[in-house]
């Protein structure tokens, strides 16, 4: 896709995006402009390395020809081989980290912890969020514990844990969740329990939200699929 197009009845939200890729099929360029007015609003340009990894993600408001912001992409080695370790978001006026994202893997290669750091303008962390998985002999996750900390003192005062139900030989020939349960990983009191009916693909999903700990009104959606298999009812 090297172009995408809005004409809405809202002149307000239409725009125009242009994209330019390498001979690898690598994006090298993104150019909104927002309110199709022949006007570029913001200006992205990418970097990656010899093995078409992305490096840096720069962007330009107005197109100055200034970077207003960074984006840098690190990498490191893992029993999988390699994989990328963080994503830092870095002003260019204040010239300091505005977001940090770092990720961790466990000695077989999967992704163990991942970290989000909300930094202010001064440098400080303000909000921090870890997410941490767990997965069974075979290799297939089975829980993800979320923890908040909102203000950064090294309490985190929300911690949500949603584990997972796996059906590992389903219709469809994947692994697929049949149940995922949503629970205060400190009392242990659910809070959301959504359960999935699959066939061949996914028919339905049901979401019954819980009030201490008292199941409510369940919900359910069901979808139908047209012959590519894409989701139209």
């Amino acid at each position: 896709m090297t172009q995408e197009t809005l004409d809405s009845s809202d002149n307000a939200v239409d725009y125009t995006t242009n994209y330019k890729f390498d001979l690898a099929g690598n994006r090298l360029e993104k150019k909104v402009d927002q309110g199709s007015n022949n006007t570029i609003d913001q200006f992205f340009a990418y970097a990656y390395d010899a093995n078409d990894r992305l490096l840096t993600e720069s962007l330009d408001n107005g197109m100055d020809s200034i970077i207003d912001q960074m984006t840098t992409y690190g990498w490191g080695a893992s029993n999988l081989g390699t994989q990328q370790t963080s994503k830092t978001v870095h002003d260019q006026a204040s010239n300091l980290d505005t977001s940090r994202v770092t990720y961790a893997y466990d000695l077989q290669g999967r992704m163990e912890v991942v970290t989000t750091e909300t930094l202010l303008t001064g440098g400080s962390v303000t909000r921090r969020e870890k997410v941490t998985f767990d997965f069974d002999d075979t290799g297939i996750r089975v829980s993800a514990l979320q923890e908040i900390d909102a203000t950064a003192d090294g309490t985190f005062e929300t911690r949500t844990l949603t584990e997972y139900l796996i059906d590992p030989q389903s219709f469809t020939g994947y692994q697929q969740v049949l149940t995922e349960t949503m629970k205060n990983a400190d009392t242990g009191e659910i809070q959301k329990v959504i359960d999935y009916t699959i066939g061949q693909d996914l028919i339905a999903q049901t979401t019954t939200g819980y009030v201490n700990g008292v199941p409510q009104a369940p919900a359910t959606l069901t979808f139908g699929y047209d012959g590519h298999g894409s989701t139209r009812v």
